[in-house]
């Protein structure tokens, strides 16, 4: 299904969703701040399900600062239609979960990628964390296998198009690669679960060293996570995690031989410090000192 030429249905339908998810009733430039579209598709959005009688809250335009909610009589029908969607878009392989860098909305528009939230969601049975490094030496996130833990992030709306352009971006398959994941969908902060089961896709780090994440990279993530208000849990963790500084080693490569350029280009001086770093320089140069005073 092409969302960029999604008709007002398929629009009311992620309307409802994250009126759904809230939990409180939002105005209107909440909810388009979280869709992420022009202020004439949301009021179309919202009218049609004002006219079905599935939500209830005053103020039709933008401009109103009166709450929109989903209507209390008709939660089992909007409930049983959210689940239907939802499990039809997994089944298209539309569903993204996001849980690192990507819940910042902002880096999927630099990435022209247009981030079309529908709800929160857990990946039961993982944590966030941080196992690999990337090229320039920092950490990225990954999902790390925790039983009786929880990881929170994102879903998303993505086209065919949209994967592609997100596989170049996450280095597919140098750092990451696409693997389904199982994730429960709650009916807002706090609530019942409405979906204890759906398949979705995500990207899982391939294997590497583990490594601090930089200082922007984890601000991107900790954005997105304020952004779509995921648990505090996260938040805190992501407040508390070391960081590397955000400043980069200005190198003379003309300088250095040739296996040196080579091993800084492919990240593994910043990987291996101890072996190709100040230290261990030093000792190379004490062993060939020390070799060419035994061959005088």
């Amino acid at each position: 299904m092409l969302w960029a030429n999604a008709s007002f249905h398929d629009l009311s339908q992620r309307a409802l969703c994250i009126l759904r998810q809230a939990g409180e009733p939002i105005d209107m430039e909440t909810l388009t701040n979280w869709m992420r579209l022009p202020d004439d598709q949301v009021e179309q959005a919202v009218n049609e399900l004002r006219q079905r009688g599935l939500i209830q809250g005053n103020g039709p335009t933008l401009s109103s600062r009166h709450g929109l909610k989903p209507h209390p009589a008709r939660l089992v029908d909007i409930d049983h239609h959210l689940v239907r969607a939802f499990k039809e878009h997994a089944s298209l392989g539309e569903l993204y979960f996001a849980y690192g860098s990507n819940l910042n909305p902002a880096r999927l528009d630099d990435r022209g990628i247009v981030p079309r939230f529908l709800s929160r969601a857990g990946a039961p049975g993982y944590l966030t964390g941080f196992p690999r490094s990337s090229r320039d030496g920092g950490g990225v996130a990954g999902l790390l296998p925790a039983p009786g833990e929880t990881a929170y992030g994102a879903l998303y709306l993505l086209t065919d198009d949209e994967w592609e352009s997100l596989d170049f971006y996450e280095e597919v398959p140098r750092s990451y690669h696409r693997a389904p994941l199982n994730v429960t969908v709650q009916a807002g902060p706090s609530q019942r679960v409405l979906i204890p089961r759906l398949c979705v896709i995500t990207y899982m780090a391939q294997p590497g060293i583990p490594a601090d994440p930089r200082a922007d990279y984890v601000e991107h993530i900790l954005v997105g996570a304020k952004y779509w208000q995921l648990p505090e849990s996260l938040i805190d963790f992501l407040t508390r995690v070391p960081r590397q500084s955000n400043t980069r080693r200005v190198v003379n490569l003309r300088r250095e031989p040739g296996w040196q350029r080579l091993l800084r280009r492919s990240g593994w001086k910043a990987t291996y410090p101890r072996l190709f770093g100040k230290t261990g320089m030093q000792a190379a140069a004490r062993r060939k000192s020390r070799r060419r005073r035994r061959h005088r």
